[in-house]
């Protein structure tokens, strides 16, 4: 009677990797100085560099890297999902397996969950305080209230309209070098952008509360 080695596998259902996540898993997957086998495509590339400038700065959506001792392939599906396996459960396997995984896990995209709950936030705060100084104000108090409303209510349309890009995409590039400076600091640019138009809204709201006030106070 013999066991039967079974393997071990991890699928993703999504996955973006860029030249240095490439990088990585052909480091992890060169074994004793034998570089594993890297296909796209319908394509087989020597090295690396073939690999890289096939994908380019546009990216393609297959790649398959298999190495040959301990044996493991990190592969992708007709429909962009992503599985890394190995075909023995030896521990030599099991550690590589452990290894690629937390390599492919870098490139799983994450919604920034910080910026949409600001959004929502700034969205409610500017209907609810716009909405409510419109109802109660007259003159340019009451103007400055509708507009803060309409920006709310813009910011939450956003916030339900919000749809992550997902699927699969392996790049020849570095990360840095196919982003531009919008998409890397995107989310901070939001945040701040949020801020700062919910705290002119509500200054300006405040100051033309004030001046009527001042103005209708007894002299």
């Amino acid at each position: 009677m013999k066991r039967i080695d079974n393997g071990v596998t991890k699928d993703f259902k999504h996955c973006w990797l860029y030249k240095e996540d490439i990088d990585r898993l052909i480091s992890l997957m060169t074994v004793d100085g034998l570089a594993p086998e890297l296909r796209s495509g319908d394509f087989e590339f020597e090295n690396a560099a073939e690999l890289y400038q096939f994908l380019g700065k546009k990216g393609g959506r297959s790649l398959n890297i298999k190495s040959v001792k301990p044996r493991a392939h990190f592969t992708t599906s007709l429909f962009g999902s992503v599985r890394v396996l190995t075909y023995d459960d030896s521990n030599d396997a099991r550690a590589l397996h452990s290894r690629i995984v937390e390599a492919t896990e870098g490139g799983i995209k994450r919604p920034n969950w910080r910026s949409r709950f600001l959004t929502y936030l700034a969205g409610m705060i500017l209907m609810m305080f716009g909405a409510g100084n419109a109802y109660s104000h007259t003159g340019p108090a009451r103007y400055i209230g509708g507009l803060a409303c309409v920006v709310g209510i813009a910011l939450l349309i956003s916030h339900a309209t919000y749809k992550r890009e997902d699927g699969t995409r392996f790049f020849g590039v570095a990360r840095a070098d196919r982003q531009s400076f919008l998409q890397r600091k995107g989310d901070d640019l939001a945040v701040a952008l949020i801020a700062g138009t919910v705290g002119a809204v509500v200054g300006g709201v405040l100051g033309v509360v004030g001046t009527l006030i001042v103005q209708q106070a007894p002299k």
